[in-house]
């Protein structure tokens, strides 16, 4: 990961109980018998009546990360959990949501949303669909390099950015090859999410990482600073550097388990599997804050907020980029013109217009062909 420089101090992303709401599926009331009046409405008068079911995607969670560590982040009752907290940690929440408790930066509050804090923090969706299916690897790299630079660099230094990283993920065999998506052959689907990882890390900007992975092994765990584990209700279950020993305690499910028996995503795993009712997971969070890691926790934030600037002296500015956007919008309009013209010329469907294009133009021309090359011959050619 990149370190600490002169323009970017050395930072410290925490957050305290962190609650997000969102709104759930809706669902039609007058689809029950038991409702006639709300059948009423819908059949006779067009009118939709709906309700909501509550839904926290994170209720209480809090962590810590400092500059150059990455954390991971298990559990979570679905993806949206996971996703949710990526979105809200990077300044990317949705308008619908319902954000409470506190994020800070160096112990500062960060507000939402903040350009400037979204350039130091890349959000990659789970999804691989945003790749542009007709441009190679290679060029899919330069364009990431390209928008993240500071507009000075030359074309080697760029080039040599997208092939250390081409390196780094093992992609340098399929470098030249297009991603491609359903209707275009391309790269696996495990190539794509490295193509995923690579737009992220190339940027040099790239400061604080929270990963979300389903199931590693101990071997990619262990390469973690810190591991944050989710309920599978939105809260939190642990927060700490990996330390096997301090899960076994939380996540053990029987008083004869070892804490060398099993790796730690089958601790999290069985401990989810048997999540079968709110008692079991309040167990866990009681656990959790009882142990040494959850009480080192509180108190590393309590720190952190104790040793805050006064309000009066805060500048959040000093610690972010002094510019919203890296590069000038002259430049991003060139990069961005570059690539809109390569997915136009590399689209099959552009060269078939232009192929019938040319063929009706051969054909209305011949229809003329026989008329003089005078005045009256123009005067036929536009219809009079």
């Amino acid at each position: 990961m990149p370190t600490p420089n002169a323009i970017h101090p050395h930072l410290h992303l925490s957050f305290e109980k962190l609650t997000v709401y969102v709104p759930g599926v809706r669902q039609k009331c007058c689809s029950s018998n038991k409702n006639p009046a709300a059948l009423f409405l819908q059949e006779y008068c067009g009118l939709q009546v709906e309700q909501h079911d509550p839904n926290y995607a994170l209720d209480g969670v809090s962590g810590n990360l400092s500059t150059a560590q990455m954390c991971l982040v298990l559990g979570g009752g679905s993806q949206q959990s996971t996703s949710t907290l990526l979105r809200v940690l990077s300044g990317r929440s949705n308008q619908t949501d319902e954000v409470s408790g506190n994020i800070l930066l160096n112990g500062m509050p960060v507000s939402q949303p903040l350009q400037s804090w979204r350039r130091l923090c890349p959000y990659i969706s789970a999804s691989d669909t945003t790749h542009s299916a007709v441009l190679t690897v290679r060029e899919t790299f330069q364009f990431a390099a390209q928008c993240t630079s500071d507009g000075h660099q030359t074309k080697e230094e760029i080039d040599g950015r997208v092939n250390r990283m081409l390196k780094a993920l093992a992609l340098e065999d399929v470098g030249d090859t297009v991603v491609g998506d359903n209707n275009l052959r391309g790269i696996s689907g495990g190539q794509k999410r490295r193509v995923t990882i690579g737009e992220m890390a190339i940027d040099d900007q790239c400061r604080l990482n929270y990963v979300k992975a389903s199931p590693p092994s101990d071997e990619m765990i262990e390469l973690f600073d810190s591991v944050l584990v989710l309920t599978t209700q939105g809260g939190m279950a642990y927060f700490w550097p990996v330390d096997r020993s301090e899960l076994s305690k939380v996540f053990s499910l029987g008083s004869s388990a070892e804490p060398s028996a099993g790796s730690i995503a089958d601790l999290v795993e069985d401990y989810r599997a048997k999540a079968d009712s709110d008692v079991l997971e309040d167990t866990i969070q009681k656990r959790y804050t009882d142990s040494s890691a959850g009480k080192d926790l509180v108190e590393k934030l309590a720190k952190i907020r104790s040793e805050a600037p006064a309000p009066k002296q805060r500048n959040l500015d000093q610690l972010l980029p002094p510019t919203k956007y890296s590069t000038s919008g002259w430049y991003q309009f060139r990069i961005l013109s570059a690539r809109r013209i390569k997915l136009i010329f590399r689209n099959s469907v552009t060269w078939t217009r232009i192929l019938i294009a040319i063929v009706f133009g051969a054909v209305i021309g011949s229809l003329f062909s026989s008329l003089e090359q005078n005045i009256m011959g123009a005067l036929a050619r536009t219809g009079y």
